[in-house]
Formats: structure tokens, sequence, C-alpha cells
């Protein structure tokens, strides 16, 4: 689906996980790295202690573009390094039109249950290698 046409349609919650194809869309993803999130206390305007969950950073092979992917705080990324190529488990996609006056065009939001890493045969290689190999993406998550 073209980007003008996601411009023009309204969606609830902005999810458009069931009408996209996620494979055409971003090809392969490639995870760059992760941050910590914490909780922010509204009241006391300050971030906790508390662990929320994780933002992990990928790179998508048709965009070429980072993309944040929210992870559930249960998720174990300490096996991941860069440019291992991953498979997002039960996600969403959430597409947003910004609207402020300075500001023109989408944002992208995407959320997992999990994450696997893409298991590499004799026949592949690293991307950076330049070998490639034909990889589904995991199911969306339904609501």
């Amino acid at each position: 689906m073209a980007k003008e046409q996601l411009l023009n349609l309204k969606f609830r919650g902005g999810d458009v996980t069931e009408i996209m194809d996620f494979q055409k869309t971003f090809g392969k993803l490639y995870y760059l790295g992760h941050e910590t999130a914490y909780y922010f206390d509204e009241e006391k305007q300050e971030l906790t202690d508390e662990v929320t969950g994780y933002d992990m950073v990928v790179v998508s092979e048709k965009t070429k573009k980072p993309y944040k992917v929210k992870l559930d705080v249960s998720v174990d990324l300490s096996s991941f390094s860069p440019r291992d190529e991953v498979a997002l488990v039960d996600y969403k996609v959430r597409f947003y039109q910004d609207s402020g006056a300075l500001t023109q065009g989408a944002t992208v939001s995407i959320s997992a249950m999990n994450v696997e890493k893409v298991k590499e045969d004799s026949a592949t290689k690293r991307p950076e290698e330049g070998a490639s190999k034909k990889v589904e993406q995991g199911k969306p998550k339904e609501s």
C-alpha cells in the first residue's frame, strides 16, 4: 500500500497490521541495538527505576530506515548482536499522520511480544557479506 494511500485512510487506533504486507513493506529486519524503557511518573514528572520494556532498533532492508520496536520487559535481548537478522513475533504496526504546523508526514509505530534471531544456514552469510536468504516474518498479533 502506497504512502499516499495510507495518508488518506483512517484507521482505528492507527492499526494497519492486518491490511499491510509486512514482508513487502519492510523486507528483512536487522538488529542495531536496544535501550531500556523506564516508567515515567506523571505526578513527580520524572523517570523511575521501574523497567517497562525495551526499545529495540532495527533497520529495514527495503526502506533502509531504522525503526524502534517496543518490546515487553520479559524479552531477553542478551544474545543479539548488531546486524543479526531478526523476525518479530506477534507484532502490531500502527501508522499515524503527523499534523503539526511545522511537520507533515507520517510516523510508524511497531510493537512485538517477542523477537527471534533468524538462524543462518551454511548457504547463507550475514548481510555485510552480500548473501541473502528467504525469511518470513512472524505472525501479526491478533486483536
